[in-house]
């Protein structure tokens, strides 16, 4: 249900399906919970981590080029004429497994870390994570968005860094935030 809500473009729905099984799994490990079993974690890790290395193997198998595997994702590349074989690869490997995968195709990805990249869909729209975000975002901190914007702005059009970071005007692109904790003493302008 939260792949079918995220491909139909049902954000909302798609996110809160998420938290609620991420939460289940959470409690897995949390020995407060009713749900507390050490066995059943173990069992989705494992299970997880085998399902996608078959799922690897059968893409290599099939001359895709591997990127990155993560805990819940695999990045591949294939020749634009291979694109029915692959998704019949993967049709196959959804029946065989009992799971559906969510595909997305991209035009363009570019990666600073596992957690860190930003990519432009088939439609145009870029998804964006980790210091790629150019919008700030609630609970995730202030970091300056002039940063991941220029760097996008460069990969994506190859206008420079520099000329996007002198024609930016506003000022609240610029800005940054930072949590401090007891151990730190915080002043502004020599007043605690």
């Amino acid at each position: 249900e939260r792949i079918a809500d995220k491909l139909a473009g049902r954000k909302v729905e798609a996110e809160t399906k998420k938290l609620v099984l991420n939460s289940v799994t959470g409690n897995y490990q949390n020995e407060f919970s009713w749900l507390y079993s050490p066995f059943a974690v173990m069992q989705i890790r494992i299970n997880g981590q085998l399902i996608l290395l078959g799922f690897v193997e059968k893409l290599l198998k099939a001359g895709c080029k591997i990127y990155q595997v993560n805990t819940d994702a695999v990045l591949y590349s294939f020749k634009k004429s291979e694109k029915a074989k692959i998704e019949a690869i993967v049709k196959d490997y959804e029946t065989q497994t009992g799971l559906g995968f969510g595909t997305e195709y991209f035009k363009y990805w570019a990666q600073l870390a596992v957690n860190d990249y930003f990519a432009v869909n088939e439609d145009g729209s870029i998804l964006e994570k980790g210091c790629f975000i150019t919008k700030v975002k609630q609970g995730k901190g202030l970091t300056p968005k002039i940063i991941p914007k220029a760097v996008e702005e460069y990969l994506i059009k190859g206008t420079p860094v520099s000329e996007y970071i002198k024609n930016c005007t506003d000022i609240k692109e610029f800005l940054m935030s930072e949590k401090t904790g007891k151990q730190w003493n915080v002043e502004y302008d020599n007043i605690p």
